[in-house]
């Protein structure tokens, strides 16, 4: 998968194996067995993938390391440790 724009005009060459929507200037993407986040010229952001990712809500996005769910802020640093068996997105700062 990839990018283009509302011209028709491909953006991001299709590298990814899945993508999604960006949300403050950044998208979550998979790379064969990893995810990732990209900014909208298509770059690697945080200089790193991760086990596991979902989308960026209320400026945190669940991640997996090594096994565990934790938190990363839209500058890529650990905001809530990774810690949980599972995680999901916040919503108006609450988690259910």
């Amino acid at each position: 998968m990839g990018y283009i724009n509302s011209d028709g005009q491909i953006v991001i060459e299709p590298q990814f194996n899945n993508a999604g929507y960006f949300h403050n200037g950044i998208a979550k993407v998979s790379f064969r067995n990893k995810d990732g986040f990209i900014d909208k010229t298509g770059q690697l952001l945080f200089g790193r993938k991760f086990d596991s990712a979902r989308d960026f809500s209320d400026r945190l996005a669940p991640v997996q390391i090594e096994g565990k769910w934790g938190y990363i802020n839209n500058k890529g640093e650990v905001a809530i440790n990774p810690q949980f068996e599972g995680a999901e997105s916040f919503h108006e700062g609450w988690l259910m």
